[in-house]
């Protein structure tokens, strides 16, 4: 499976991002999208930003809808045989790709318009430490569920329900929430986020707060 994953895994994610259908200017465009929001402080300053959010929420849900709308009618014409070498699975794959970027930004949208209200800033604020260390969550979360599911490990995949995974992903998700705020309690940084923020700038920050 290591091998599989080193190997294997690592072409699949460059075909994904880079192939003749890839997605690597999509990636590239939401890395672009969230440098500006931190070049213009969107998110230091979105209390005042209610015209501009409100406008990404219309935007983004007509946008949204019309790409769905677009890529169902180019799937649709292509008949039972469906073939991707051809400018009509383009036009509907773009059209696609369109749509997510608008759900995207409809998140965005809802997520700065309830963190506005006063009751749940307070709630959605126990999120935020989970957030700061996205990164090292994503990794140990994969370290969990392979080790629960996988044959290394317990070896449960396809003995519990869906149910029961689901609560399970709840709980790991619990856990997680309470241990980021534990951790950012101490320290500066995530574990990974530290080694991901000291190798790009090039330098050692510190890690223990003060």
């Amino acid at each position: 499976m290591f091998k599989v994953n080193a190997i294997d895994g690592h072409r699949d994610k460059w075909d994904f991002q880079f192939s003749f259908f890839g997605r690597g200017y999509f990636t590239f465009a939401f890395f672009l999208i969230g440098l500006y929001a931190g070049r213009t402080e969107f998110f230091k300053n979105f209390r005042e930003e209610k015209a501009l959010t409100k406008r990404l929420l219309i935007w983004s849900s007509v946008i949204l809808v019309v790409g769905l709308i677009l890529a169902a009618a180019a799937f649709a014409s292509l008949g039972e045989n469906v073939s991707l070498d051809n400018w009509t699975a383009m036009a509907g794959l773009t059209a696609m790709d369109i749509a997510n970027m608008a759900m995207t930004f409809i998140y965005i949208a809802v997520f700065v318009m309830l963190y506005r209200k006063a009751r749940p800033e307070r709630w959605l604020a126990n999120f935020a430490p989970y957030g700061r260390m996205a990164l090292t969550n994503y990794v140990l979360q994969s370290i969990i569920g392979t080790g629960l599911l996988y044959g290394y490990g317990l070896g449960l995949i396809g003995d519990l329900r869906h149910l029961y995974t689901f609560g399970l992903a709840l709980l790991v998700v619990a856990v997680q929430v309470w241990f980021s705020k534990w951790w950012l309690s101490y320290f500066n940084y995530g574990p990974l986020e530290w080694v991901w923020r000291s190798l790009t700038f090039f330098k050692v920050y510190p890690m223990r707060k003060k």
